[in-house]
């Protein structure tokens, strides 16, 4: 995410971001954890991956997210608290069905989140492109990968192909 405005600053701290991969569908789920002065509001750019197609928002929590011509927008406020936790579920195809979460713009931000998880399930065996080891279980037929990264603040994004 990427601010378009700061008149009081925000501090976007950490996230937790599960996904689930289904055909050549990915599945969000996204949780951000933010802090600022209470009565604050902010509208930060939401970044998608270009080569994903068919975005459809499920839902959005402590948010406003919309489309603004070929880019959305989530406006967040805080009301009487300087914490919020802001999320959104979303769904997105990938036809070449390697699928990518964009991470890299925590570099806009100039400072690493304290901590990131994520939490992966695919109906196959899967390479990422954060460290991650053997998933911890299979669940239904599906494998589940889960990882935390202290200090986060990537170079690459976070990619999902299917291991050979």
């Amino acid at each position: 995410m990427v601010a378009l405005s700061f008149l009081i600053a925000l501090d976007f701290y950490a996230e937790k971001i599960a996904c689930s991969v289904s055909g050549d569908t990915l599945l969000v789920d996204a949780l951000y954890y933010m802090r600022s002065e209470p009565g604050s509001k902010f509208c930060l750019l939401y970044p998608l991956p270009e080569e994903g197609t068919d975005f459809t928002l499920v839902s959005a929590k402590n948010c406003h997210l919309e489309k603004r011509g070929e880019v959305w927008v989530m406006c967040l406020e805080f009301s009487d608290d300087t914490l919020l936790e802001v999320g959104v579920v979303y769904k997105q195809r990938f036809p070449g069905r390697v699928f990518r979460y964009i991470t890299t713009t925590t570099q806009a931000w100039e400072k690493p989140l304290l901590w990131a998880e994520f939490s992966v399930k695919t109906p196959w065996k899967a390479n990422l492109s954060y460290p991650h080891g053997k998933p911890r279980f299979l669940e239904n037929g599906y494998y589940f990968y889960s990882l935390r990264i202290e200090n986060f603040m990537p170079e690459e994004d976070f990619i999902i192909r299917r291991a050979d």
